[in-house]
């Protein structure tokens, strides 16, 4: 089933089609236009906006969070006219199911008075009100669809400051930087040498070769985009610089361990005896040393988990995946 590209929410029938985007409806493709300017925000600086607003206070009642996006649907008929859609709340637990509750009161007296998609679509919208008020978004975590939002009102945001007063925005950079295996998993400072304009004083733009230090977040791999700000090249008129953009390329294997997301793989190669009886054995992972607990009748295939000893997850450098080892004969 299709899923709105600005909102989350399931597209049951119709929708909005905007080249290789679809929304629930028009005010969601209106919304989604920003969504070209918002995949030039980098991960590491949409993170920092998502956990700030995800860990904050409500903005509704000013409650606790977490906040995530409650969704709520309704609809509304009368005779051949039928109009349904949900909305996106950024709030609270209690502050989402309130609306929840009120669409669902609102879609169970105006919904069901137009034929035939008042009948079809009522029921449907207020199942799904109660499968949201009933679950709702993870707490320990943001939401995809909290993510999408920000990352789309940043992008926004940046387009409202390229256009403002007319003046020209400098163009991005793009630098690849190679990382070792550690220093994609761990984090680390580089260094890079770039080129770009900068303004000479008087009035023009003259090219510049700088030195910058960059610090890698642990947890990035091969694809990442790192966004440095202003040191893209100068704007023409006095406009704003542009931003740097790092992609990282970073190898996925190294010292026998083979990286897949952030679980470390590796193999491990036992007697038959130690198979069958048990045994306890020192396996080397990125963090050091561990004790390896082989329980009695392992065979050949078999894989182990060691938790907490694999990769730091980008953005949440104290939540780490597994070192799974796969056991040999």
């Amino acid at each position: 089933m299709a899923k709105c590209d600005y909102c989350g929410s399931s597209i049951w029938f119709g929708g909005v089609t905007a080249g290789n985007y679809r929304f629930c409806n028009a005010n969601c493709q209106r919304n989604g236009y920003q969504l070209i300017a918002s995949n030039l925000v980098s991960e590491e600086s949409l993170m920092q906006q998502v956990r700030l607003i995800h860990q904050g206070t409500c903005p509704r009642c000013n409650g606790p969070g977490p906040v995530d996006v409650h969704l709520s649907y309704r609809v509304w008929s009368i005779l051949l006219m039928t109009s349904w859609n949900s909305r996106p709340h950024v709030c609270c637990r209690p502050c989402g199911r309130k609306e929840q509750i009120q669409d669902f009161v609102f879609s169970l007296f105006l919904g069901w008075w137009g034929f035939p998609w008042g009948l079809i679509m009522t029921p449907v919208q207020l199942i799904q009100n109660l499968s949201a008020m009933a679950s709702g978004p993870d707490g320990s975590r943001p939401s995809d669809t909290l993510r999408r939002l920000i990352q789309i009102h940043i992008g926004a945001n940046s387009v409202a400051q390229q256009n403002h007063s007319g003046l020209a925005r400098g163009d991005d950079l793009r630098l690849d930087l190679e990382l070792t295996f550690q220093e994609a998993i761990f984090g680390c400072e580089k260094e890079v040498q770039i080129m770009h304009l900068e303004r000479d004083g008087a009035g023009g733009t003259v090219q510049v070769a700088r030195a910058l230090k960059i610090e890698v977040p642990a947890g990035v791999d091969s694809g990442t985009r790192l966004r440095v700000a202003g040191e893209g090249d100068a704007g023409a008129n006095n406009g704003e610089s542009g931003d740097l953009y790092l992609y990282l390329l970073a190898p996925t294997e190294a010292d026998g361990w083979k990286r897949e997301d952030i679980n470390i793989l590796s193999d491990l190669k036992i007697t038959k005896a130690q198979g069958q009886n048990g045994d306890q054995v020192t396996v080397n992972t990125i963090h050091g040393e561990a004790i390896l607990t082989i329980p009695p009748g392992t065979t050949s295939g078999d894989q182990l988990t060691l938790k907490g000893k694999g990769v730091p997850k980008l953005g949440y450098p104290n939540q780490k995946g597994d070192h799974i080892v796969r056991i040999l004969l």
